[in-house]
């Protein structure tokens, strides 16, 4: 017998990211502890953290800030940019790095810029080719020189760190080749707030007419803020849930039948650049949870850390996503249109990892008996992101439990699970 393979099964992805771009919580009016390119290390965030602080920068809108609040041995936190795979820089060659900071008064902590590099052996070949501790300054102050990257060297990270008591500040880092009007290699150099930042700080206000649900399984959306009359700005993922490996959110809204409302999502920890394979595609929205249609009218902040779109609604509720979602949900409704057909039958082939069935529905001719059968078997979702699978197996299904005289022919010829 030949199997083509057929099952149909549903996970929701109703969970929230982690990465570069780190989501973004005030923490006080002038800091935002996330940053665009950098990834925020805080290796003792008990008495350690980083941010951008928009204060006192020397140049641009806000600078890197580190605080120390403990002395203790490894105390520290700090700010990490890497090169490799697509941002790999060339080895054997001579580059130029710089980096302009400042520190409190009183200093009790030793700042500190690295450079390492790492072969394909992975963690056990870092090799440390620059490493200068920055004393107290209370003035900005630029430390510059330039460095070697070892001919075998993949990976290459620059560490902007504080270790121990006091605060720190870090802008206009630079790394590149030596010639003086090299571009900089770093993303986001000038530790620049991310595109969410405007709206981190805008005061809520609007009318309360809309409402943006997420209490539904495969939804997933964070804090919600309304910032002016029918235009919100939310985050992907609320804060402290489990990850999902891309982006994705999926909400209802309801109260906007009339009406078009933008919405601006903070995609951290993704972004334009990095959203786990999810990024290029359409926000799509829906009256019925069972037909969407894309939006078109979508568009990134300049960071890529925002996407921003807006729909005009006909219908209360309706429902939005950041891709065509195929819930538990849809799966029931079809299975409970088909039930009463006799060429139609389901079970389960057992549970997942976290207790959902692995549906399993068989489509065939009963009148004729199996021993001369031939067997295909279809398999959708097997992967949370592939929803377009799962639709094209639907489509079949629906096509195979049809009046249409090939689908009986199908029947009579094929078990089909």
């Amino acid at each position: 017998m030949k199997a083509l393979n057929a099952v149909l099964f549903a996970r929701a992805f109703a969970w929230s990211v982690g990465a570069i771009v780190v989501g973004a919580t005030l923490t006080a009016a002038q800091e935002i502890p996330s940053v665009t390119g950098w990834q925020i290390a805080s290796p003792t965030p008990a008495s350690h953290r980083a941010c951008v602080d928009l204060a006192a920068p020397r140049a641009g809108k806000g600078c890197g800030k580190i605080v120390g609040t403990a002395s203790e041995r490894g105390s520290r936190g700090g700010f990490i940019q890497e090169f490799h795979d697509k941002t790999a820089i060339k080895p054997g060659r001579t580059y130029r790095y710089a980096v302009s900071y400042r520190t409190s008064a009183p200093f009790a902590g030793s700042g500190s810029i690295v450079i390492d590099s790492y072969t394909a052996e992975g963690d056990k070949s870092r090799k440390e080719l620059v490493s200068r501790q920055l004393g107290a300054t209370a003035e900005w102050w630029t430390v510059s020189g330039e460095v070697v990257v070892p001919e075998q060297a993949i990976r290459v990270r620059l560490l902007l760190f504080l270790r121990g008591a006091g605060t720190i500040w870090y802008d206009e880092a630079f790394f590149g080749h030596v010639a003086e009007d090299s571009p900089n290699l770093l993303r986001n150099g000038g530790l620049e707030p991310p595109g969410s930042y405007a709206y981190e700080l805008a005061p809520a206000k609007g009318k309360g007419r809309v409402k943006l649900i997420a209490d539904f399984d495969n939804a997933t959306l964070g804090k919600v803020k309304e910032i002016g009359t029918d235009e919100f700005y939310a985050r992907a993922f609320p804060d402290g849930k489990p990850r999902s490996p891309f982006l994705w959110f999926h909400f209802r809204v309801e109260g906007a039948a009339g009406r078009e409302v933008t919405f601006h999502i903070n995609t951290a920890p993704f972004s334009r650049e990095n959203t786990g394979g999810n990024g290029t595609r359409l926000p799509v929205a829906s009256d019925d949870g069972d037909h969407w249609t894309g939006i078109e009218n979508k568009s990134w902040s300049e960071d890529g850390t925002v996407l921003s779109f807006k729909h005009r609604f006909q219908h209360s509720p309706a429902w939005v996503a950041s891709f065509f979602p195929f819930t538990d949900a849809h799966i029931a409704r079809f299975i409970e249109q088909h039930r009463a057909s006799p060429h139609f039958k389901t079970g389960a082939l057992g549970k997942t990892a976290q207790g959902r069935d692995l549906r399993l529905l068989t489509l065939t001719d009963p009148d004729v008996p199996e021993a001369g059968k031939r067997v295909i078997m279809l398999i959708a979702l097997q992967h949370d992101l592939e929803t377009t699978g799962a639709m094209a197996v639907e489509g079949l299904c629906r096509f195979l439990l049809s009046g249409d005289p090939r689908a009986a022919r199908l029947r009579r010829a094929f078990v089909f699970y």
